[in-house]
């Protein structure tokens, strides 16, 4: 192994132990099961030709529903990262939060596709998947898309 190619790894190995840290959140397992998968993530990604990026995670809750945060931003400025690395990227995300991408996405520059794809319709994923084949999308990742637990319950 290249002394450059073991510092990277040791860097990204770094990245990965401080950012795999249960805080209090019970992901300890999800954690145990995930590490030492950066690296690799890292390098596929290094590759990738277009980059697909799937948010949206609705909190109805309260007088104000609206779209969890972090997730439309972190996604805004990941596609703009790697448009400015020459990587383009598109946003696939749900009806009930397509505004506050499309704010984040202007925010962080502009210039990235959001493919909006109502709730419940699967003509909609079908109209998505081919938009992202024409693309030539190679690379997909969730970021805080919302999945079922075990006891079937929503979490982020």
């Amino acid at each position: 192994m290249s002394p450059r190619r073991s510092e990277s790894d040791r860097r990204i190995a770094t990245i990965e132990a401080l950012v795999c840290r249960d805080v209090g959140r019970k992901t300890g397992e999800l954690i145990a099961a995930s590490r030492g998968n950066l690296l690799a993530a890292a390098q596929s990604l290094a590759g990738a030709t277009s980059v697909g990026l799937i948010t949206g995670f609705f909190v109805p809750r309260g007088d104000v529903a609206a779209p969890e945060t972090d997730g439309p931003v972190g996604t805004a400025l990941l596609a703009a990262g790697l448009a400015a690395c020459g990587v383009p990227a598109r946003i696939a995300v749900d009806t009930p939060c397509a505004e506050a991408v499309r704010v984040a996405v202007e925010a962080a520059g502009g210039g990235v596709a959001v493919d909006e794809v109502g709730v419940g319709d699967p003509a909609g994923l079908d109209r998505l998947r081919e938009a992202w084949r024409h693309a030539g999308v190679s690379h997909a990742i969730a970021i805080e898309r919302c999945g079922r637990s075990a006891r079937s319950q929503w979490h982020g």
